[in-house]
Parts: C-alpha cells; structure tokens; sequence
C-alpha cells in the first residue's frame, strides 16, 4: 500500500515515516544490487550469472549513448566547462532496462 519505498528519488523517500527505520534499503550499490539479482533470480529466471555487471551496465550504457548521440547536435561545447548528466532507469519484470 505505501509504494514509497519504489522511488528512487531521497528526497521524496525522506517524507515517508518509514525512512528513519529503513534509510541504510533506500540506495543500493551495485554490488549489493548483483547479490540480490544472483541470489533471488539468477537461476530462477535463467539470467547470466552477475547480470548487473555482464548485461545491466551495458544496456544503460548502450541507452545512454543512443540518448547523447540522438542530442549530440543540441549539445553546446564550450572551453572550461563540463555537465554532470544523471539517468535513471527501471528494471521490469521481465529485466528489461528502461530509461526514465
């Protein structure tokens, strides 16, 4: 019922009265995302072994690219400058990537 724990932005998790009890759940590192995938749904789902690291990076890098090439022409280079650029994506139930 509480689908607060599904967002990924802090700032929106943090009004939840669940935050104080579950923040250190709230943001995975990678590693500890690849041992939740290989543990709960590697075999189960006939995954490849590390999927976050053998398939999952290389699709959001694969989205990624095709997104800044699709924009390259908008994009303004200028000398001493540089932009951070976050993405953020979604995993269906099918473990197919999403870029939201």
């Amino acid at each position: 019922s509480d689908l607060s724990g599904h967002l990924t932005n802090q700032f929106m998790q943090k009004k939840s009265p669940l935050y104080v009890l579950l923040k250190e759940d709230t943001v995975w590192s990678m590693e500890r995302l690849n041992r939740y995938i290989n543990t709960t749904f590697w075999k189960a789902r006939g995954l490849p072994k590390d999927w976050v690291f053998t398939t999952l990076t290389k699709r959001m890098q694969q989205i990624m690219a095709h997104c800044f090439l699709a924009a390259k022409s908008k994009l303004e280079c200028k000398l001493g400058y540089f932009d951070l650029i976050g993405c953020d994506f979604l995993i269906d139930d099918n473990f197919k990537v999403w870029l939201l």
